[in-house]
């Protein structure tokens, strides 16, 4: 049998004190990262939206799309449908208009 460990008086509160810690710096990344994200799909519906006008069709969307969803496998966010709707209606488009 394992010989029983003693804790510190405060052993608890300082592993509930790490692990807030920890919990926040990992809330706090995940919160960066969609920041991140979201920069990047407003970017993206602004190139397309600048192509389209350029006279770029739904087939050449429609290979972007396919050539990102290559690219980046298993992440979501770059359909055809999605592209154009960042580049056209979207909150994306609208902060690219302001």
């Amino acid at each position: 049998m394992e010989k029983a460990l003693n804790s510190p008086d405060n052993y608890i509160q300082t592993l509930i004190s790490l692990k807030q810690k920890i919990n926040l710096a990992r809330y706090k990344s995940l919160v960066a990262v969609n920041q991140e994200m979201i920069l990047v799909y407003l970017e993206i519906g602004k190139t397309i939206s600048e192509q389209v006008k350029q006279g770029w069709g739904s087939a050449v969307i429609e290979r972007l799309a396919t050539d990102l969803q290559t690219e980046y496998n298993g992440v979501s966010g770059f359909s055809a449908r999605i592209a154009t709707t960042c580049g056209e209606n979207s909150l994306g488009a609208y902060f690219i208009n302001i």
